[in-house]
């Protein structure tokens, strides 16, 4: 493939756009107050971008069309949701299908993998407090699976594209996509730190746990974003002997432990879990995207690794807790309301029991009577 002054000039033409969409991403995630509103018309933005791509080709053989087009389609599929990643997939397809020629088939498949593979890296994600550089590494490497489009091609043609243009566009995507997806990551963070300080007012200075009317909003706008869902689960963490704790203590020291066992969950939790600080003092993890497997054993395993942890009180003194548990999970849109009556009850129900401790020793019990 030649690779001349004009070639060099629409490949930096095509990253200064790739650079415009990071931007983008970030401004338009700050002043639009609705996700899902944001995510369609960053793939309106991200498609309409593949399409200027598009207009500035490698064309190695008559027929075939080389282009950065994978790049923005699959960031749209990284970070835009699957309602941004679509709209950017039909827009870039439906452009394809007007340039035509020989390699029409091939560049929608492409267009369709990498949608994909963004789509993919972002569920395998999801569960990651923070993404790393190399998780993007992982992303641009993964991009080159949208070789598998070349089966459409004529066969002498698939095999010149693998041999003197893949190497290139392989290596393209190992190094540009992780610096755009990093770009892209930092400017949602900021937005996410600068909402989080908008949301402080709601927030329980004390502990740091959101009210209760604070995560019924996140989760509300959660269910507005979210699309396709595994469910939705709630986790109801309660103190036990809050009253012996509050008479050899102090008050505050309630206070110290709520914000330290805040501290811990969240090191554990993934980023689109919610923590809040229940009326009756006790802390509520909204679980959003999982099944009921998940939350129950998310749940349990949290309850029990808190409670076996010793925490630091304010006077230097070590304290070990113990903690009832309470969850509920649904399929279906129910209002937080009625996961929290529900949680609530199964945390009165599992109090009387013993506990997350004595629900331990007994499973413990059960497995060495097997």
């Amino acid at each position: 493939m030649q690779f001349d002054l004009s070639t060099a000039t629409d490949f930096f033409s095509a990253l200064a756009l790739l650079s415009f969409l990071a931007l983008s991403y970030g401004w338009l995630r700050s002043v639009m107050a609705r996700v899902h509103h944001a995510q369609i018309l960053l793939g309106l933005l991200f498609g309409l971008v593949t399409v200027l791509q598009m207009q500035l080709p490698l064309r190695p053989m008559p027929g075939v069309v080389i282009d950065l087009r994978a790049i923005p389609i699959v960031l749209a599929g990284a970070f835009l949701g699957w309602r941004g990643a679509v709209l950017a997939m039909a827009i870039a397809m439906a452009s394809r299908l007007s340039i035509g020629g020989v390699g029409t088939a091939a560049g929608c498949a492409g267009i369709v993998l990498s949608g994909t593979t963004g789509l993919g890296w972002a569920r395998a994600m999801r569960d990651r407090p923070n993404r790393t550089i190399g998780s993007a590494i992982w992303l641009g490497a993964l991009t080159s699976a949208n070789a598998l489009s070349l089966l459409f091609l004529p066969a002498a043609s698939a095999l010149w594209v693998l041999l003197h243009v893949m190497p290139f566009l392989s290596l393209t995507y190992l190094v540009v996509i992780p610096v755009f997806a990093v770009l892209i990551e930092r400017e949602g963070a900021s937005v996410w730190a600068v909402r989080q300080l908008w949301a402080s007012a709601s927030t329980d200075a004390a502990t740091g746990l959101l009210t209760m009317d604070a995560l019924a909003r996140a989760a509300a706008q959660r269910a507005e974003a979210d699309g396709p869902t595994e469910g939705t689960g709630l986790a109801v963490f309660s103190l036990r002997h809050e009253e012996w704790i509050r008479r050899t203590h102090g008050e505050s020291a309630l206070d110290t432990i709520r914000a330290a066992l805040r501290v811990r969950l969240e090191e554990r939790l993934a980023r689109c879990d919610v923590l809040a600080r229940t009326p009756s003092g006790s802390i509520a993890a909204f679980l959003p995207d999982r099944d009921a497997e998940a939350v129950e054993t998310l749940a349990t395993l949290l309850a029990q690794e808190l409670s076996r942890r010793p925490l630091r009180l304010a006077d230097g003194g070590m304290l070990r807790v113990s903690l009832d548990l309470g969850h509920a999970w649904t399929v279906s849109r129910r209002p937080l309301s009625e996961l929290m009556t529900e949680a609530s009850a199964a945390l009165a129900v599992n109090a009387q029991a013993g506990g997350v401790d004595a629900t331990a020793a007994g499973a413990r019990r059960r497995g060495a009577a097997a």
